[in-house]
């Protein structure tokens, strides 16, 4: 796992580097502009032209300081300044004098015609959007130059610290992330704005390990979760209780129960509004009435409770709800159950695991999606705050969090599984491994993992979208018992 950061521990770790010498931040500028230059030297030919693009700032230097290192490395390299260099600040005044003095020739007007290369140094991790964005027109344009967009640190118009694009964001072809990982660099509107991502961290390496984000790949997923034991039964491997399935919705419950047994539960027991109609459709699942739940749960017959898909929201579904928060054991809430635990005010143990999307998420908060959206770190620190419970926020580069310290961000970002009933097949995932003995905040991350390598998987094999949620069951053994690598 690899750790990134939010804007403020940046900025705290940048004037600790300024503050250890008298030069301190003219050496942090060069080290950026020498990763700058290395990268590009493996990205650009000599034969390409190539323009750097500078903003008023420290990535305005960094890039400009790299156009000097490409011009005496023999590039056909020019710059274009932003802004006018009196308002620039006084480390890319420097390197424009620098630039000046290598030859290298700065280009008047907002012509891109020609060039191969554009170097993205306008905005850092410190944009904040405007309404009236001064350099709205030449990020259009940049996008639309056809020229591959090497861009430093974030590209400009990308809110580093949420990972959220403003209307005029550049479409890089390259990031690269200098000193410190910026979280937002692997959530939301990332995985469409940042191309490859490359990292620097110009030799410095921060210590403060508070508030850290942990980078998660499916290739860190685990594989020694399971006994290899020989003697076993059906018990041996848990028995998980799903209660759901209301009129109309019983596929979605069915969809969790399959998910969960194709994850390596032993048994599966199911309440829903019609067992008959269940049990004819479903013979491998043990059918319950909702009657029976306080019995169930009294005697200690079952290792975990996954409620919520398919339920609904009426007198029937708060009934179910209610039962089974009645359960001290371990617990897995997702659609409707988090809808109904707002509405009505109901209290859940620490033992819960939450799974909303964006949209549950501002309901649980009580406050607008827009809210979610746009800080998704933001969000899930208020959702753990005010239900104590294990979060797993769904999105683009879904964000879980089962402590006070660390949120893991999984950076990915697969369209494959935005399909009805994918939701549903996760909270069977994460039922299963628990069903199992593995432990709430490992079960939480590595069915996660599971879940959005599926769909790399079929999207790989296809060729792109089509997959159903059905679809996705019968590929989690392949999945989940491939072995590294």
């Amino acid at each position: 796992m690899t750790a990134a950061f939010s804007v403020k521990q940046i900025r705290e770790f940048e004037k600790k580097l300024f503050e250890e010498s008298s030069d301190g931040k003219n050496r942090l500028l060069d080290a950026a502009s020498k990763a700058i230059f290395k990268v590009c030297v493996q990205k650009i030919k000599k034969s390409e032209k190539v323009l750097v693009v500078c903003g008023k700032g420290y990535n305005g230097a960094d890039a400009l300081k790299c156009a000097v290192l490409l011009k005496k490395a023999g590039y056909h390299v020019f710059y274009m300044m932003c802004y006018k260099i009196v308002d620039c600040n006084i480390e890319l005044q420097q390197a424009d004098e620098q630039a000046s003095l290598a030859g290298v020739v700065q280009e008047k007007g907002e012509n891109l015609i020609g060039y191969d290369v554009l170097i993205d140094g306008i905005y850092g991790i410190g944009y904040k959007e405007t309404n009236h964005d001064h350099n709205s027109v030449i990020i259009q344009r940049m996008n639309h130059s056809g020229a591959k967009i090497i861009s430093v640190d974030v590209p400009s118009g990308f809110n580093a610290d949420t990972g959220v694009a403003s209307k005029n964001t550049i479409k890089a072809t390259t990031t690269l992330s200098l000193l410190m990982r910026k979280r937002g660099l692997f959530t939301k509107d990332a995985f469409d704005y940042v191309g490859e991502l490359l990292f620097d961290d110009l030799g410095h390496r921060y210590q403060n390990q508070q508030e850290q984000y942990e980078i998660v790949n499916v290739k860190d997923r685990r594989h020694d979760l399971m006994s290899n034991k020989k003697n076993t039964h059906k018990y041996s491997f848990g028995r998980a209780l799903v209660i759901g399935g209301n009129y109309g919705m019983l596929g979605a419950s069915v969809l969790t129960a399959k998910a969960c047994a194709k994850m390596g539960c032993g048994y599966v027991m199911m309440a829903t509004r019609d067992n008959q109609a269940l049990a004819i459709e479903n013979p491998d699942f043990v059918t319950v009435s909702v009657d029976e739940i306080d019995e169930i749960i009294q005697e200690g017959k079952i290792s975990v409770i996954i409620i919520g898909p398919g339920l609904g929201r009426d007198g029937w579904a708060l009934s179910c709800l209610k039962k089974a928060l009645k359960y001290d054991g371990d617990m897995v809430i997702d659609a409707d159950a988090l809808q109904l635990i707002v509405k009505e005010k109901l209290e859940i143990s620490e033992k819960v695991i939450m799974t909303p999307h964006e949209g549950e998420a501002a309901v649980l908060l009580e406050e607008k999606h827009k809210n979610i959206s746009e800080n998704r770190f933001k969000a899930i620190d208020k959702l753990y705050q005010k239900y104590r419970a294990m979060i797993l926020l769904k999105g683009a580069g879904t964000l879980i969090k089962t402590n006070d310290d660390v949120i893991k961000v999984i950076n990915h970002a697969c369209p494959g599984i935005s399909v009805a009933g994918s939701g549903d097949v996760l909270s069977g995932m994460i039922g299963g491994y628990i069903a199992q003995g593995v432990e709430n905040g490992t079960a939480l991350l590595e069915a996660a993992l599971i879940h959005v390598e599926i769909g790399i998987h079929y999207q790989k094999v296809n060729l792109g979208r089509g997959m159903m949620a059905s679809e996705m069951i019968e590929m989690i053994p392949r999945i989940k018992n491939k072995k590294e690598g």
